[in-house]
């Protein structure tokens, strides 16, 4: 999950991925989102190297989430977590991506993507 982002166009302190709605942080909503999702074993979250939310997030309680230095765009960000990756995937393994800050994301979408 690229995480890495510094907000700029959204502007103000903090990055958008920890902007809050509800009470809760972007990047939690999308957490708990791919948290539901039975077919997730684990999340790798890329964050910046000056990031100073992660570790006030509440996590999903019963997955395994990780997270790994980001690049600076979404693009390296995805390239760098594919390559830590290969550390710990098998060769059967799926990887899915999906932007922290897209919180919307429904859990029946992302099985009918699973299952295609």
């Amino acid at each position: 999950m690229p995480a890495a982002g510094q907000g700029r166009r959204v502007g103000g302190a903090v990055p958008k991925q920890y902007l809050e709605i509800a009470g809760i942080p972007v990047l939690a909503h999308s957490l708990n989102r791919l948290a539901a999702v039975q077919q997730i074993d684990a999340i790798f979250v890329g964050i910046s190297k000056t990031d100073r939310h992660w570790q006030k997030l509440p996590l999903p309680p019963g997955m395994e989430v990780a997270c790994y230095t980001g690049g600076q765009s979404r693009a390296e960000t995805v390239w760098l977590g594919l390559q830590a990756l290969q550390e710990c995937a098998s060769a059967d393994d799926w990887v899915l991506v999906h932007d922290a800050a897209r919180p919307c994301v429904q859990v029946k979408d992302i099985d009918a993507l699973i299952s295609a």
